[in-house]
């Protein structure tokens, strides 16, 4: 699908059998997109490099919406054809839609953020700052329904790992 971003464009697409590289197409089904203008004249897109929308182990099959003069993009959380790799399995469930994201074009790479409707899903308005510095591990108690906003200056690290645990009384 193209989707107009003021004067650029973008074309999302789900490349098949794309081989993995280190930190890059790990994902078993990728999603991503070409930036660049579409010319209605000559019907081309000039764009650049293929560049995925989402990092992550299990996104598949991104659906956008536009509504409103914004790109909202929805992603499946699961991977089609590894269904009883899920623990959730065992109770008949295994993927979800991911929250809703708001897309933007800028300098030829999409970003993305919440919708701002999800702010009315708020279930307690408490706000704590925490915070560590040159630390390993990090360990915090949430609310129920909490958002986790990171402000992250990684110095000189060449990785980061994160670990989100919900549920568990002890870590």
């Amino acid at each position: 699908r193209l989707l107009r971003f003021g004067l650029q464009d973008a074309l999302l697409l789900s490349p098949q059998g794309v081989a993995a590289e280190p930190c890059a197409y790990e994902n078993a089904c990728i999603s991503g997109y070409l930036a660049g203008e579409y010319s209605v004249e000559g019907k081309a897109l000039l764009h650049g490099d293929f560049q995925e929308l989402d990092h992550g182990f299990d996104f598949y099959a991104p659906h956008y919406v536009s509504h409103e003069g914004r790109n909202i993009l929805f992603g499946w959380l699961g991977m089609p054809d590894q269904e009883q790799d899920y623990p959730s399995s065992a109770s008949g469930w295994c993927a979800a839609f991911t929250m809703p994201r708001m897309l933007m074009l800028r300098r030829g790479h999409i970003y993305s953020q919440p919708v701002p409707e999800l702010e009315a899903l708020r279930i307690e308005a408490t706000a704590r700052e925490l915070l560590y510095e040159n630390t390993a591990y990090v360990s915090a108690c949430l609310p129920e329904g909490a958002e986790i906003i990171l402000d992250i200056a990684p110095g000189q690290a060449t990785q980061l790992c994160f670990n989100l645990v919900y549920g568990l009384e002890k870590i």
